[in-house]
């Protein structure tokens, strides 16, 4: 898989990409169009974040995105693959890219609040659950996950 820097031309793609995971966990049609804006990646979103492609044979397949950092700590908001390659390592690729990114942005703690269907892959990847933060879904809540950033941080496999 290719990485590359996302461009403001990218964001309706990425925003199917966002679309089409989300709807790959079972989420009813009428909660996807509550998350209608949350689930929106503008080109002005693009230009003010991080935010990597994942390539498979020239195509946007799977993307992330850092916020931050803010102090010492950089936010993972989004990553997101296409269900057909999911299971294929690309999302574990992406995430070790984005370590590094946070790296580079000299972020000691790389942050998120996981989709609860995700934690495990996050858990997976060297994540530790250590709050929740309540979601749009009365009584359902978000894990909120870390872990260290070191520069030559890899997965235990």
């Amino acid at each position: 898989m290719e990485i590359r820097p996302a461009k403001p031309a990218d964001a309706e793609t990425l925003t199917v990409i966002t679309r089409r995971s989300k709807a790959h966990w079972g989420y009813s049609p009428e909660q996807l169009e509550d998350w209608a804006d949350e689930l929106t990646i503008s080109p002005a979103y693009i230009r003010q974040h991080t935010v990597f492609c994942g390539l498979l044979d020239e195509n946007v397949v799977a993307y992330y995105s850092l916020h931050g950092p803010e102090g010492e700590r950089c936010k993972l908001e989004n990553l997101f693959v296409l269900p057909e390659y999911i299971g294929r390592g690309l999302g574990a690729r992406l995430l070790e890219h984005a370590t590094a990114q946070a790296a580079t942005l000299q972020a000691s703690i790389l942050w998120l609040e996981s989709d609860p269907h995700a934690t495990g892959f996050y858990q997976k990847n060297g994540f530790v659950p250590v709050g929740q933060k309540p979601s749009s879904i009365p009584g359902r809540f978000l894990p909120v996950m870390e872990r260290k950033v070191k520069a030559n941080w890899k997965r235990k496999i």
